[in-house]
Parts: C-alpha cells; sequence; structure tokens
C-alpha cells in the first residue's frame, strides 16, 4: 500500500507541531501558509518562464532567480517553524541571502530607465504571475510581523521577506521590458 495523503488528525481545528496541539487559527499557520503559498507561486511563475521565449538572461536569468528564490523561502518557512516548534531562537535566514536579492534588484534596477510614478500591474503573462506572487509575499511579510513571538526570528527574516517582494516587482518590470510590454500608468478616473 502507498503513502496515505491524510491522516484525520486535524479534522477537530487542531494541528500537531512540534510537540504541542495548536490550533488552525494559531498566527503560526497564518505565516506558514502564506509563505507556502508563496513558494507555490514562485513554483508557477518558474514553470511560465521557462515557456516564456524573448527574454535575455543577461542581466539576469529569470528562471536561475526564481529558482534560487524558491529555494531560499524553504529557508524562510524552516526558520519560523523551528522557533515555533521549539520556542527557541534559529537563524537560518542569513545576511548572504539578502545580500542575493539586493544583488539581483541592483542588477535589474541598471538595466531599466528610472520609475516615476505608479504602474499598472500585469503585461506579459509571466510579469503579472510576478505581481500575483508579489502580492502574495506581501501578505507573508505582514504575516510574520503580526506573529507573537517574532523577536525570536532571525534580524534577516522580516528584511528577506521584504526584498522578496522588491525583487518580483523588479522582475516583473524586467520582464515586460525584455518582452516590448509598455508599462502602463492608472489612469486614476
Amino acid at each position: 500500500m502507498g503513502t496515505l495523503f491524510f491522516t484525520g488528525k486535524g479534522d477537530g481545528g487542531r494541528s500537531a507541531f512540534g510537540s504541542c496541539s495548536l490550533s488552525k487559527s494559531d498566527p503560526l499557520f497564518a505565516c506558514l501558509g502564506d509563505l507556502d503559498e508563496l513558494n507555490c507561486h514562485f513554483g508557477l511563475c518558474g514553470v511560465i518562464a521557462k515557456k516564456t521565449k524573448g527574454v535575455s538572461t543577461v542581466p539576469v536569468d529569470v528562471s536561475a532567480s526564481l529558482a534560487r528564490m524558491q529555494e531560499l523561502l524553504f529557508v524562510a518557512q524552516a526558520e519560523v517553524a523551528f522557533v515555533a516548534g521549539s520556542g527557541g531562537k534559529e537563524t537560518r535566514v542569513l545576511p548572504e541571502h539578502l545580500h542575493f536579492l539586493e544583488e539581483l534588484i541592483q542588477a535589474i534596477d541598471r538595466s531599466l530607465p528610472a520609475l516615476t510614478h505608479f504602474i499598472v500591474p500585469g503585461g506579459s503573462e509571466l510579469a503579472a504571475s510576478l505581481d500575483v506572487a508579489r502580492a502574495v509575499a506581501r501578505r507573508a511579510e505582514r504575516s510574520l510581523s503580526a506573529y507573537p513571538e517574532r523577536t525570536a526570528f532571525s534580524q534577516s527574516l522580516p528584511a528577506f521577506v521584504n526584498r522578496i517582494s522588491s525583487a518580483l516587482f523588479a522582475l516583473a518590470r524586467y520582464v515586460n521590458a525584455e518582452l516590448h510590454f509598455d508599462e502602463r500608468r492608472p489612469s486614476y478616473r
């Protein structure tokens, strides 16, 4: 018999986490759920990136950058889970992870014209997917900020999630520029 994909243990609205049982409404599950949803969006963006033709890998390899960011999200999820499960402090998101995102954003910024106005999300399919992921990253950032034991997180974790949303915004702009989609200003009408 194969692996069972359900246990039924959480049917009553509680879930085991480490050695304790928590309500599924615990802020921990909002943090982990938002990070998981973001990770899923990275998977979707990666699939779309691989089938999108016309995006250069210079100065930024979009597919490789997305794959690296997705791997780093697992690091962030592990830190949140460890802090919640053990009550201890564990640094998993490191300054070099933050540095990777900052270098990515800077490389994109150097290749694009300065942004002087708000832009409407969308354009190409890949950019629109990156925009959705960015919105989910912002929600994950809010969930982390609202988590009661957030002081046990590494200093790099909140900054890392903040930089992910900035990197996704930059990647969406980069993709649209590469694919010759004009940035559209909102009309405010």
